[in-house]
């Protein structure tokens, strides 16, 4: 297990939460929907923990579905080649193009707010 957490979302929002994952590509798998499970202790203190609802609920799916990783669209990704090291927006995994499993969009924006709006406007999974 790692810990991961969805980039695009500021570490104080819900969804930028750090769960414990068995992937540090989770957060762009299309299995992968973070939720909140809180437990209360003995003593009634509410402890927060993000975790997964898919692999909670029915366990991680096998084989793992390809991650879509986000990628900024600079001009070193528009002269990419095989091999070549990007680092994902969303995951933060470092992605070697053409050798690594995954399906990508490059986006025009570098800021997270940019991006979520895009992805919304595309109708792509933020």
């Amino acid at each position: 297990m790692t810990w991961t957490r969805n980039r695009l979302y500021d570490p104080d929002d819900y969804k930028g939460k750090e769960i414990n994952a068995p992937d540090k590509q989770c957060p762009c798998r299309p299995c992968w929907h973070l939720y909140h499970f809180p437990y209360w202790d003995g003593s009634g203190k509410r402890h927060d923990n993000f975790d997964c609802v898919t692999r909670a609920n029915e366990g991680c799916p096998d084989p793992k579905p390809e991650p879509c990783h986000i990628f900024y669209n600079s001009k070193r990704f528009q002269r990419r080649k095989k091999g070549d090291v990007f680092k994902c927006l969303r995951c933060g995994a470092e992605v070697k193009i053409g050798i690594d499993k995954c399906n990508w969009i490059a986006v025009p924006y570098r800021k997270r707010e940019k991006i979520i709006e895009y992805l919304k406007q595309k109708g792509a999974k933020v």
